[in-house]
């Protein structure tokens, strides 16, 4: 049995979650080509912040740190619930 692996760690940086996508979309195009692609698994790191996830000393410490990271946080991860 072939087993393909793929595992990836999307960027931490990008807010608007346009590179997460791209890179995403870039997978799935590989993982595509596969001819039998019934052995997939896929690992990622989405690096994805969810306001509602954290408590509010937790998700203000992220904030705070916006400067030094040159972003500001405001994306807010699609959950299970918003399908």
């Amino acid at each position: 049995m072939n087993i393909h692996i793929f595992e990836c760690h999307l960027d931490l940086y990008d807010n608007t979650d346009n590179s997460r996508c791209l890179k995403l979309l870039i997978i799935f195009k590989k993982i595509n080509l596969i001819k039998n692609n019934n052995n997939i698994l896929l690992l990622v790191d989405f690096n994805l912040l969810n306001k509602y996830q954290l408590n509010e000393n937790e998700w203000n410490y992220i904030k705070r740190h916006d400067p030094l990271r040159n972003i500001d946080t405001k994306s807010i991860a699609i959950t299970p619930t918003d399908i």
